[in-house]
């Protein structure tokens, strides 16, 4: 009734004989469903509903400190006072029938909303993690002291002042580079591009080359390099996108993913197992987690997704979620092993979650989750979830089973 008083038509206020308080309690019922419902239904739908939560506990705490608040029982005297004047005119002219099925089914409406987001506020409440908390409040008064405190301004500033310095270093360390800044009227002679590109090229493969790199750079003989080399020239300018221009380039695609599939432990060809190739890890990640979210999220109508990942994950995890509106629930990792504990995965698995992301091997440490037993975990929920695998050393091997 709380909820559904404030969709009332207020025009009719004029026209009815109520006393102040009602009228009162109109106004105020009115102002709190707009205040209520509207964040409410936004903040549910961009996985954000702390706001909703936040406003519940503070209704049952002043039932709690309080009691019985007078402001309810105006509310539902009104909403009482409003039915019966709907009735009472609906009765009175042949047209206005309809007005109090109008009325009732605005309630029911509301009252699903309300319901729904008190839903809502209660599975935050039992399932968010301290964590999530803790970075939604963290966040928050961070946005607030950036545009409120001169003081955090202030240290912005000086931060980003330093970073440009840092970076300016790094590109100055050369001194016989000349920065330009502008599109020169005359191009550079193309020996005199390539010398210089060369010069740079091998200054910038020095710290790698003595080892000194840890991840990131993989390479292979100098034999393989040149073979690698010749490959990129002899495709420079070819589009996967126009596949019957290239076809050789489709071809050593499903070749790829075929391999992969075969490595992984589909032994015969099969129409079920598909793939694609990416520019890295990153975008790797970030297809995978989107197919899981069409497949086994949008599919089957799940409007709050969840993905359930260890505190190692790599960072892209954090942008895929961000990106796509996915809520990530973290599991910490063995303090011994540094790997996934499948029993406490299963235990944050809901009716939203749609993906368990495991590394094979991690990016920090090297080490591979128990693929079999978080294989069982997803198996369990076979017709909501799947298993995303990846091995974040070979940009080759990106797959969702």
């Amino acid at each position: 009734k709380i909820f559904s008083f404030g969709h009332a038509r207020i025009l009719f206020l004029s026209k009815m004989n109520f006393s102040p308080e009602v009228v009162t309690a109109a106004l105020i019922g009115l102002g709190a469903t707009i205040a209520y419902v509207a964040p409410t239904a936004v903040l549910v739908r961009t996985m954000r509903p702390y706001v909703s939560v936040l406003a519940i506990v503070a209704l049952v705490l002043s039932h709690l400190l309080v009691g019985n608040l007078f402001l309810w029982s105006l509310l539902e005297q009104g909403v009482d006072e409003i039915s019966a004047y709907v009735k009472e005119l609906s009765s009175q002219s042949p047209f206005l029938v309809w007005m109090p099925r109008v009325w009732y089914m605005a309630r029911d409406v509301m009252a699903f909303l309300a319901l729904a987001s008190t839903y809502r506020a209660i599975y935050c409440v039992t399932q968010y993690q301290w964590r999530e908390w803790r970075a939604s409040l963290t966040q928050w008064a961070f946005d607030w002291a950036r545009t409120n405190s001169s003081k955090i301004q202030k240290d912005l500033k000086n931060f980003r002042e330093k970073t440009k310095q840092d970076l300016a270093g790094i590109v100055k360390k050369d001194p016989d580079h000349v920065a330009t800044d502008t599109l020169p009227k005359k191009g550079v002679a193309p020996e005199l591009l390539k010398k210089q590109l060369e010069k740079e090229g091998d200054k910038d493969c020095e710290n790698w080359r003595r080892g000194q790199v840890s991840g990131t750079i993989y390479p292979a003989t100098k034999a393989h390099t040149e073979l690698m080399n010749s490959a990129f020239y002899n495709y420079a300018f070819a589009n996967p996108l126009h596949a019957g221009v290239w076809p050789s380039v489709l071809q050593m695609e499903a070749e790829i993913c075929a391999m992969t599939a075969n490595l992984l432990g589909n032994k015969e060809t099969s129409d079920e197992v598909v793939g694609v190739s990416t520019s890295g890890g990153t975008e790797s990640i970030l297809l995978g987690i989107r197919a899981h979210l069409i497949l086994y999220g949008k599919q089957r109508s799940i409007t709050h997704p969840e993905l359930i990942c260890g505190s190692t994950a790599h960072v892209a995890v954090d942008k895929a979620c961000e990106i796509y509106g996915i809520r990530k629930v973290v599991v910490d990792v063995d303090t011994k092993t540094f790997t996934l504990n499948a029993d406490q995965v299963a235990k944050r698995v809901t009716s939203n979650t749609i993906m368990i992301y495991a590394s094979a091997p991690s990016y920090m440490h090297g080490v591979i989750d128990p693929i079999p037993e978080l294989s069982k975990v997803a198996k369990r929920q076979v017709n909501r979830i799947r298993q995303n695998l990846r091995c974040c050393r070979q940009d080759a091997i990106r797959t969702c089973r």
